[in-house]
């Protein structure tokens, strides 16, 4: 029941969280770029009191990652919005949510990186076996 309160109060910062989004979307194509998040200063940035308890401004920008669900390279207001509320409804701190993020993110890159070079080591051995029969010094 508790959690379903927190629901309910979360709907209510709704508002400050699209004031917050708005503030950070500078040229104001309803979307942030990790570039938008490089040029604020973090120390003039002002998050609003309702929400200081969930984000930091000095957060912000290792939150990029995070907010970015579809992997798309911006955060449009909807993803921002659903990030800020997995933050407060998180038992976990955001620094430990981040830390897991990015340890998932370089896991699907660590992946990825095996499979290319699977790919040119069989590429390699299969130019190397047509040398062979091609090349009568190798």
């Amino acid at each position: 029941m508790h959690r379903l309160e927190v629901r309910k109060q979360l709907w209510k910062l709704t508002p400050s969280i699209e004031k917050m989004f708005s503030d950070l979307d500078k040229d104001e194509d309803n979307a942030i770029l990790r570039e938008d998040l490089m040029n604020m200063d973090p120390a003039s940035f002002r998050i609003p009191s309702d929400l200081s308890h969930i984000v930091k401004a000095d957060q912000l920008m290792d939150l990029f990652d995070f907010f970015d669900m579809d992997r798309s390279g911006k955060v449009e207001q909807e993803e921002f919005v659903e990030g800020v509320f997995h933050l407060a409804l998180s038992n976990v701190p955001a620094e430990t949510t981040q830390t897991l993020h990015i340890l998932r993110m370089i896991q699907r890159r660590l992946c990825f990186m095996e499979n290319s070079i699977e790919t040119l080591i069989q590429d390699r051995s299969t130019d190397n076996t047509g040398m062979q029969a091609d090349d009568p010094t190798y």
